[in-house]
């Protein structure tokens, strides 16, 4: 990971703040890329880099991670979902519906897509 990225962002996830406790725990810091699609002349434009734990990269590749995860891990993921966005535990239960959600704006080629967060889209289930 660059140094600069550490530095500007303070070496912690800019989600839910997680900070590794050990310099064996960076590798738990990712960078993800934060981009807007313009379909109609087929390009990607990089507008940021988001340094993010490894918990909250999962999230922003939840179809991934929904595929390959085990059920501990999911399980595991799901706590954190519920933690860091302040949500009751029923969010389980409707977490289908956040990622329909989130498929149906991915798949909108009208406009460029930017970046959501879960929490936004899920109160747009409403």
């Amino acid at each position: 990971m660059h140094p600069f990225v550490l530095e500007q962002q303070g070496k912690k996830c800019s989600i839910c703040g997680w900070t590794p406790e050990h310099e064996t725990e960076m590798k738990h810091l990712h960078l993800h890329e934060i981009e807007e699609y313009d379909f109609s002349n087929k390009a990607c434009h990089l507008i940021a880099i988001q340094l993010i734990c490894k918990k909250c990269h999962s999230f922003q590749h939840i179809m991934r991670t929904e595929l390959v995860s085990t059920k501990e891990q999911w399980k595991s993921l799901m706590q954190h979902f519920i933690r860091v966005n302040s949500f009751s535990p029923e969010i389980v239960n409707e977490f289908g519906l956040v990622i329909t959600k989130a498929l149906q704006q991915e798949s909108n080629k009208e406009k460029p897509l930017k970046a959501r967060s879960l929490k936004g889209l899920y109160k747009g289930l409403s």
